[in-house]
């Protein structure tokens, strides 16, 4: 079996970006997720499909997912520094679940500056 390409994460940092999330335009396909930073709650308001959420803490740890967040809902996590949102089944073990999404966040996270 092959590996699934490397997720993709679409960086949604101001307000009005994190407000309309995939509402404007769901998400392409099971290769990109929309990461909100800051964020510790997010909703489903307006769509028509469920999504996956994960709530990832400040150092890039997946804290939380909800593998399927229905339409009309609210999911939080008061740990969380960020949220990604994917489309539904992009984090299944056929597309290399929590890994794939980690491995994105990390490479995603700006280095800490180190003193000196």
């Amino acid at each position: 079996m092959r590996a699934p390409p490397p997720l993709r994460l679409i960086r949604a940092v101001s307000f009005t970006q994190r407000l309309a999330g995939w509402f404007r335009q769901p998400p392409p396909d099971l290769h990109h997720g929309l990461w909100l930073r800051p964020c510790r709650a997010v909703h489903t308001l307006g769509l028509r499909d469920a999504i996956c959420v994960a709530f990832v803490d400040s150092e890039g740890r997946v804290l939380r997912v909800i593998p399927a967040l229905k339409p009309w809902r609210f999911a939080a996590c008061l740990r969380a520094d960020s949220v990604v949102e994917l489309r539904l089944g992009a984090l299944d073990d056929e597309q290399g679940g929590i890994a794939r999404l980690q491995a994105a966040i990390r490479h995603g996270i700006p280095p800490i500056a180190q003193p000196g």
